[in-house]
């Protein structure tokens, strides 16, 4: 069931309007048709920019900009070329911050619920640019603040883009001895320690299998941003643990396309055998969408009857998932089960221009003509746009609690898909994990994913003074259904895939091939 629940606001003493406002920010006709001329050449009608993007009273088009805007911030603010922000163009703009995120934030009640003073948070930040009065800052001095909020609660949807990262994804590592009981600290390999809270699963080991599909073994996931691991303390008793392989870039994607027989990652389709297909899905963006779709058109008919499909989505940075186009071997109830995952999710007036930012960000330099199915996807968008707003833009959130969890997934005695993730796999790719993981006979092999799942649907938006760009995630998801860490710990696989050979294309089509035999 979905309802609307309203909350109030939280700590904070108000902000005037005249604080919050940016309406010295003014757009020029021509501006305006500019971007409505963009907008058209893809076939989409309407002009989401208004005169005073910044102004007071907040609407649906609210903190909407040109889309140049995007293409252009380095021209507009020279000094992000040095790695630097102005305090006092940043100071100016915490008031409109502060708005935004009270009213549009998917994490904000959460962390107040858990103590975080949001009011002496922004009061703090205020001061340390204050202090440097007149100063350019270093791009993590001027935004430090938002890094101890990612310390405090960790949300990899979260913060300023392309600026600087406060985020972590995860990192897997296979423990030396099964744990007798729960684990409540690890020891990095410089020492430090780390606490892991008995009651969230996220942060306990797990068990699964090694790819020759019988040996049992024991791993956990953590942050990244802790380096490595070298033990963890379970019950009495300290067990030393193994970090799993981490390629570099390079290495990543040199795998992948060893798996995909492709000279460049983009979607693509090959019959590895008579019962095993390989179907690559790299990162969402809306450019490779247009190239699945093509894609699909025009897969041979026993594209979706093959006896194991490889589902390769590692180095898989998220997007817009492309849930719609596996229908070949996806049914429709799956893929509606999944994408009604249990969630709390804003609905404020700014929810639509933040999504429009977002939009904004992913397609900026993309070049018509387009699919008539992302064609009608914008103007749904567009037309969102011009609905009226209540007054006051109050911070409205929709809860909805599903019937189905990752924790139900379970190892099948049969295969029908052969999933491939690791910890470059996130936000979107993880909710093409989480879909596949709903239906019959989904095997998931590798480490775990980054942990881009746990805070939702990123908003994005331009600060009025500074420039900034923000992202804020606009809802919570809780796609284990106990509500485990997810951001920075990822979803759990079925076989670990721990070594460098391990990952390697002959070892996953091993794999394959033992998984689409029968088994006794």
């Amino acid at each position: 069931m979905v309802f609307p629940v309203l909350f109030s606001i939280l700590l904070l003493a108000p902000v005037t309007a005249a604080e919050a406002s940016g309406d010295d920010v003014v757009l020029s006709p021509t501006d305006i048709a500019k971007d409505t001329a963009w907008l058209d050449s893809f076939g989409v009608k309407g002009t989401p920019v208004v005169e005073h993007p910044y102004g007071l009273p907040l609407s649906h088009r609210s903190l909407i900009l040109p889309v140049s805007w995007w293409l252009s911030l380095r021209e507009q603010r020279p000094e992000f070329l040095r790695g630097e922000i102005s305090a006092d163009l940043l100071a100016a703009d915490l008031p409109l911050l502060r708005v935004v995120m009270e009213k549009a934030y998917g994490g904000w009640d959460q962390a107040a619920k858990r103590g975080w003073n949001w009011s002496r948070w922004f009061d703090d930040w205020a001061k340390l640019l204050a202090d440097k009065k007149g100063q350019f800052l270093p791009v993590r001095v001027a935004l430090a603040p938002f890094g101890d909020l990612m310390d405090f609660q960790l949300d990899n949807h979260s913060g300023p883009v392309q600026l600087a990262e406060f985020g972590s994804g995860s990192r897997s590592a296979t423990l030396g001895a099964p744990p007798m009981a729960a684990c409540s600290e690890m020891k990095a390999t410089g020492g430090k320690i780390y606490s892991m809270d008995a009651g969230d699963s996220g942060q306990q080991p797990r068990r699964a299998l090694l790819s020759d599909m019988t040996t049992t073994v024991w791993y956990l996931s953590y942050p990244d941003k802790r380096g490595e691991v070298a033990s963890v303390h379970c019950g009495d008793k300290w067990i030393d643990v193994k970090p799993a392989y981490q390629p570099k870039d390079s290495d990543r994607v040199r795998n992948v396309l060893a798996m995909a027989r492709t000279s460049e990652d983009a979607p693509s389709f090959r019959v590895v055998s008579e019962a095993i297909s390989y179907l690559r899905l790299p990162t969402f963006t809306k450019q490779n969408g247009e190239l699945l779709r093509a894609l699909i058109a025009g897969l041979p008919k026993s594209a979706g009857s093959e006896k194991l499909l490889i589902v390769d989505l590692r180095v898989n940075g998220g997007g817009d998932a492309p849930l719609g186009e596996m229908s070949r071997w996806l049914d429709a109830g799956t893929v509606k089960t999944a994408a009604n995952e249990t969630r709390r999710l804003g609905q404020s007036c700014l929810y639509d221009a933040l999504r429009w930012g977002y939009t904004q960000f992913t397609m900026a330099r993309m070049q018509p003509p387009i699919s008539e199915v992302l064609k009608q996807r914008l103007q749904q968008q567009a037309d969102g746009l011009m609905k009226s707003s209540p007054e006051g833009c109050p911070a409205v959130f929709e809860e909805h609690k599903s019937e189905w969890s990752y924790s139900r997934h379970k190892l099948p005695a049969k295969a029908r898909f052969l999933v491939l993730v690791d910890n470059r796999c996130g936000s979107d790719c993880e909710m093409m994990v989480y879909t596949f993981a709903a239906a019959p006979g989904t095997v998931i092999a590798g480490v775990n994913t980054y942990g881009v799942a746990q805070y939702i649907q990123p908003g994005y938006f331009l600060l009025p003074h500074s420039r900034v760009p923000f992202r804020i995630a606009l809802g919570q998801s809780d796609l284990y259904g106990d509500g485990r860490s997810v951001d920075g710990y990822g979803l759990d696989v079925d076989v670990v895939l721990p070594g460098e050979l391990d990952q390697s294309a002959d070892r996953i089509t091993r794999l394959a091939e033992l998984l689409s035999s029968p088994r006794q």
